[in-house]
Order: C-alpha cells, then structure tokens, then sequence
C-alpha cells in the first residue's frame, strides 16, 4: 500500500509535461490569431493623420528682458554709476637680462677661434 500511495504523490511523468506545454502553445496562438483579425478588421475601419506642430513657439528673448520683466514694478527705478573697476593696470617686474656679444669662427681650428668684444677669450670654459 506504501508503494502505491507512494506511486500517487511522484510527479507527473515526461510525457504529461509535454502534453501541457503543446496545449498552452496552442492556446497562444489561438489568442495571436484573434488579436491579428481584430488588428485586421479595425484597421480598415480606422485611419490617422499625421500632424506635426510646436508646443511652445515663442521667440527668444534677451536676458536683460527677461531680468525686466520679473524685476522691476511701479516702486523700482533704474539708477547708474561708474565706480572705474574696468580700468586695470597690471604691473610687472623683471630682472635685466645680461648680454655679452661672443664671436666664433666655423669650422674651429684652433683654441683661438673663439673671442669677445672685450679682449681674448681663450681659456677654456
């Protein structure tokens, strides 16, 4: 008796499986089809336009404008000034670059190919 209650709990075998799954397949496709004729049958029935338009067309506007608008009431007035902050003078320093004038004679024969215009030159550096 153990063997058959035992029997009666297994799960259900490979081929039931395969039954279910066919008939759930089956099932989609009939509901594909319904949903194709009906895409069908009100397709011909209806017909869009296509329009195309702005949402929002409005001309740009300055920020100075804009700043205006939101700013200034009744009470508000305008008032001007100079204060000169534009005007910058920048000052530099540095230090002056020295300048020796050098002389030399190519292609170089000897150690006395080489001077300056302050005397000889002739040491090695």
């Amino acid at each position: 008796m153990l063997e058959g209650s035992a029997q009666g709990l297994a799960s259900p075998s490979t081929a039931d499986i395969k039954v279910y799954t066919c008939e759930k397949r089956f099932h989609s496709h009939d509901i594909a089809d319904k949903v194709r004729r009906r895409y069908r049958d009100l397709s011909r029935l209806i017909e869009l336009d296509r329009q195309s338009f702005n949402i929002l067309d409005i001309t740009p506007t300055k920020s100075y404008a804009v700043y205006m608008c939101d700013f200034i009431n009744a009470t508000s007035s305008q008032a001007k000034i100079q204060t000169n902050d534009d005007n910058e003078n920048t000052e530099t320093q540095t230090d002056e670059i020295e300048q020796v004038p050098k002389w030399t004679q190519h292609p170089a024969e000897t150690i006395q190919s080489r001077g300056s215009a302050e005397g000889s030159d002739n040491k090695r550096d």
